[in-house]
């Protein structure tokens, strides 16, 4: 029959419509999107945001300046009641307290102590008290005081106040208080440079307001920052006036922040988005300016220009910086009481993000918005051109036919539609049908002569019609089954299959039976299907593919030498522990460490070492108690997991238990002998030592491996002071590293004077580190000596100071005749390439160098012999430290020095001990016999000047003279005079 004479297409017929469809819904989507107001709300909600951190930020920087850094009530009340005590005892006196740094050294030796645990206990970077007791209008000279300095407060430091640095202070309290100075340390403020305005204006405020309200009223915020003189680190402060019980204004206390510390305390991570926000502090004042006092991340201060914003934060808070538009949100700081002086100071949190950047996700939504319109358009437009060639009523009447043709067991024979693609599409119905019957013909006799075990069935729902194939339930365990079966039997039959094999379920359609009937063993999976109409299920034999499967796992998880969890697994493991952190309680982390390992491998082979690794683990596998994970991470190292324990005493009490049978265990080596099973281990503790699981495998590590260094095979658990040792050890050896590669050395120089005039004749060059925790000279030498890098640590020495004195002389910051005095070690020299090099760069100034060598228990001859033929050497030796090494007399004849240095320990205080003095005297005299000359260093008061003078020694140096600097100072007035007003006496 020709179905195809009167056909006829129906894309023509469907095509109008569903174009208007689509336009339609194109027209509604872009409507809802403008109407709903989607991209406004999205800003909003950026904006809000925003707001809100900036907030959160505003009240955590309120409370610290507030709670934390501003409450200086009780360093305060300490001082104040310190000063009236040293007044009624006439120590000091008010009218010539602010007139010099001696006057006022009682009162802040006697302070100092409260200040620097102050210091500490408010986490700033630096603590300061000025003294001043007249009005800062008529007088402003400079002012005596105390300024010490913590660069991060956030660190420990081991050594005694070995993180501070003090900055200004008088003499007498840098050395009663062993504190490092500065480089730019000064004994005073100077109040014509911005030190001005730690004192002025609360000073000021109470001083001429004679005390109206109480003394914290009149404490001040800076609103600018400021530099110490000479000083590259910027900082703000808070000061509050120093009162007496009578009103008399004597100074201020205050406390600094660096302004690098304030950024720090404002991480633009958290404002969220890509860390392109800044925050910016700054200060309102009465004039309606905005004071910036800090600024963080993309926005830098240099980069800001003056800008007035308001709380309000509404959506036009914008500003234009440097060609860029930023959305500000700014919140005030509430520091200052209504009715205080400084009420009119508003300080501000402002936090800018470019405009762009916070609008990002509203615009990437607006963008997605229109390539959705766009894309719903062309797959609408396909989907069209498909629908209108496909569908049409007739297909429905086929559909019937189709279905009913089911009941019947011959091939269907489909009616002609009159439309030329559905008569195509039924007469391929027709054909398929037939194809389909052959191939399920065929399908079937080669799942007969197939060698694969394998079963299905098939469930109609409507009919409850049940067809299974005849080795189905066979391969569940389940013979004798008499087909066909119906539904009800079917899900009897699968029921028993369920009560009775153990069952792995994969997913919610599939499942693997452990079937123990017949031949042994066997796993079998089944996959079920549901469809609308029909449930079917295909069941296979995997029994090959599974066993292997597990023993893939196996190997995957657990180390084939000793049965223990593997690395990834006990990984695997701790990963699901420290989730799940409730079922830990006290837990314990051990590192296991075999000794002897090696020994066994070497003295019998690789195989032997196996069976010892083999015991052990036994061993461990056997004597762990319960909720314990054991491991072998690697050749000769286990680690053990003991958790849920209520104290740790417990834990400790089995671990030696464990400890104690392993060491009365034993192999039997091939030679006959037996050897104790024996291992190192080191224990961390959770949560005591720590709550993560990286940080206690690092401790427990470190426990371990004390253990090893020091007796092998015992137990140890993990001390947190020695791992800080260590890793400030390890710290001081790798800046060691760099100070010998990049040469990270500086010279200061202190002058040396003639006991005659008071003349500069010479400089000390005094090694200065750059390295943040590696900076005392002794220790450089100490560890120089351990790496064997003393020969390295000569040539920086000798080439730095030689090179920086050379340009202190071109810049004429140095008296051009003056000796160099360069520090030496007595046992190593300079190479032949390197004194040849040293020749040629400083031949104009060797004639003026001194070779300064240190006593030392064994001092190298050799070396000594280089030294004295280095090329163009003047020959000037200087022996330093003269009374405080071994074998003084010998080295003394060895050396034959032209200068001998007096040591500290025997000028301090050597007008008041006789001993000392007869002992110089004696010094003095052999080396006049000897046309030697005689320093004494370490001067430090005038007494000590006065008494060395009338030993008779040629030159002086100290800090009673003048300080080391990297620019030499000029030696001090008050010395010149003592020296001159000596010699007129005489």
């Amino acid at each position: 029959m020709n179905k195809m004479g009167n056909s006829k297409t129906v894309y023509r017929t469907i095509l109008r419509p569903l174009l208007i469809v689509v336009l339609v819904e194109i027209v509604l989507m872009t409507g809802s999107y403008w109407i709903l107001g989607i991209n406004d709300q999205l800003d909003k909600n950026a904006r809000d945001i925003l707001i809100q951190q900036t907030e959160n930020r505003r009240s955590y920087l309120q409370n610290e300046m507030i709670q934390k850094w501003s409450n200086l009530s009780t360093i305060s009340q300490t001082i104040n009641e310190r000063t009236q005590q040293l007044i009624d005892q006439d120590v000091i006196s008010l009218q010539t307290l602010d007139s010099s740094s001696k006057a006022s050294a009682p009162l802040l030796n006697e302070i100092s102590k409260e200040l620097i645990s102050t210091l500490y206990s408010k986490e700033a970077t630096g603590i300061f008290v000025i003294l001043n007791t007249h009005d800062l209008r008529e007088n402003k000279d400079n002012k005596p005081g105390i300024y010490i300095r913590n660069n991060d407060p956030n660190t420990f430091f081991v050594k005694e106040y070995g993180d501070l640095l003090m900055e200004k202070a008088p003499v007498e309290v840098v050395r009663s208080l062993n504190i490092s100075t500065d480089t730019h340390w000064e004994s005073t403020f100077d109040l014509s440079t911005e030190e001005n305005t730690l004192l002025y204006k609360p000073f000021e405020k109470a001083y001429h307001d004679k005390i109206k309200m109480e003394v914290k009223e009149y404490g001040y915020w800076n609103e600018k920052s400021y530099h110490l003189k000479n000083d590259d680190n910027s900082a703000i402060s808070y000061s509050m006036p120093l009162i007496l019980p009578d009103g008399t204004v004597y100074g201020v206390v205050g406390v600094e922040l660096l302004t690098s510390y304030l950024e720090n305390l404002m991480p633009i991570d958290e404002l969220k988005n890509d860390n392109q926000g800044s925050y910016v502090l700054s200060v309102e004042t009465n004039d309606q300016h905005n004071s910036l006092v800090v600024s963080s991340a993309s926005v830098k201060r240099k980069q800001l220009k003056k800008f007035y914003l308001t709380e309000d934060n509404d959506k036009n808070n914008f500003v234009f910086l440097n060609g860029k538009e930023y959305y500000a949100a700014v919140q005030n700081l509430n520091i200052y009481n209504s009715n205080g002086p400084f009420s009119k100071h508003q300080w501000q949190l402002v936090s800018l993000v470019e405009r762009n950047q916070l609008y990002t996700f509203s615009n990437h939504i607006f963008y997605l918005q229109i390539s959705m319109i766009v894309l719903v358009g062309i797959v609408s437009l396909i989907g069209i051109f498909y629908v209108s060639r496909k569908i049409s009523g007739p297909i429905s009447r086929l559909s019937k036919e189709v279905d009913n043709s089911r009941l019947v067991k011959e091939i269907p024979e489909l009616h002609a539609t009159g439309i030329q693609e559905i008569d195509q599409f039924s007469s391929a119905i027709t054909a398929l049908s037939q194809e389909v019957l052959e191939t399920s013909t065929k399908f079937l006799n080669i799942m007969n002569m197939a060698s694969i075990d394998i079963g299905g069935f098939e469930i109609k729902k409507e009919s409850k019609n049940v067809y299974v194939t005849d080795n189905f339930f066979l391969l569940l365990g389940i013979d004798k089954v008499t087909l066909p079966l119906s539904y009800e039997q079917f899900e009897e039959l699968f029921k028993e299959v369920e009560r009775d094999y153990q069952v792995e379920i994969e997913n919610e359609n599939e499942r693997i039976y452990c079937i123990k009937k017949y031949v042994g063993l066997r796993y079998v999976r089944l996959k079920m299907r549901k469809e609308a109409d029909r449930e079917i299920g295909i069941a296979e034999d995997i029994t090959t593919n599974y066993l292997e499967r597990q023993r893939i796992e196996h190997e995957r998880d657990f180390d084939v030498l000793t049965g223990l969890y593997n690395r990834f697994s006990f990984q695997r493991h701790m990963d699901y522990l420290f989730e799940h952190s409730e079922q830990l309680k006290i837990a314990a982390l051990v590192m296991i460490d075999l000794d002897n390992l090696k020994k066994i491998n070497d003295a019998f082979g690789h195989d032997w070492g196996d069976n010892y690794i083999h015991q052990c683990g036994k061993c461990f596998q056997e004597n762990v108690p319960e909720k314990t994970i054991c491991a072998r991470v690697s050749g000769d190292e286990f680690y053990l997991f003991l958790y849920g324990y209520d104290s740790q005493e417990e834990i400790r009490q089995r671990l030696i238990s464990m400890t104690s049978i392993m060491q009365h265990r034993t192999v039997l080596l091939p030679n006959g002998n037996k050897m104790n099973l024996s291992a190192s281990i080191g224990i961390s503790w959770y949560p005591q030592n720590s709550v993560y699981f990286d940080f206690l495998k690092k401790y427990a590590d470190f426990a371990m491996y004390q253990v090893k260094k020091s007796t092998k095979g015992n137990l140890a658990e993990f001390d947190k002071a020695l791992y800080e040792d260590e890793k400030l050890n390890r710290q001081m050896r790798l800046e060691f590293h760099q100070l010998i590669e990049k040469e990270q050395l500086a010279y200061h120089f202190q002058p040396i004077l003639s006991a005659k005039n008071g003349e500069i004749i010479a400089y000390e060059a005094l090694m200065r580190s750059q390295l943040a925790t590696l900076k005392n000279p002794e220790m450089i030498l100490k560890i120089a000596r351990e790496e064997n890098k003393l020969e390295d640590v000569e040539r920086i020495c000798i080439f730095k100071s030689t090179e920086t004195f050379d340009q202190l002389r071109k810049n004429k910051l140095v008296k051009e005749d003056a000796l160099l005095f360069i520090n030496s070690i007595a046992s190593v020299s300079l190479n032949d390439e390197d004194r040849t090099r040293f020749h040629h760069c400083f031949s104009h100034i060797q004639s003026q160098i001194v070779v300064e060598v240190t006593e030392e228990e064994n001092m190298s001859e050799e070396a000594l012999v280089r030294k004295r033929e280095t090329e163009g050497f003047s020959g000037m030796f200087a022996l330093d430290d003269y009374g405080s090494g071994y074998n003084t007399e010998i080295n003394l004849l060895n050396l034959n020095p032209k200068y001998i240095k007096i040591d500290l320990t025997i000028v301090r205080d050597i007008d008041k001990d006789f001993d000392k003095q007869q002992l110089v005297s004696n010094i003095v005299e052999y080396a006049h016999q000897r046309e030697a000359y005689i320093i004494a260093e370490g001067i430090e008061t005038k007494e000590e000047l006065l008494k060395v003078l009338e030993l008779g020694v040629d030159y002086l140096q100290g800090y009673y003279l003048s300080y080391p600097q990297s620019n030499p100072q000029e030696v001090f007035d008050e010395s010149i005079q003592t020296i001159k007003n000596y010699w007129k006496k005489r």
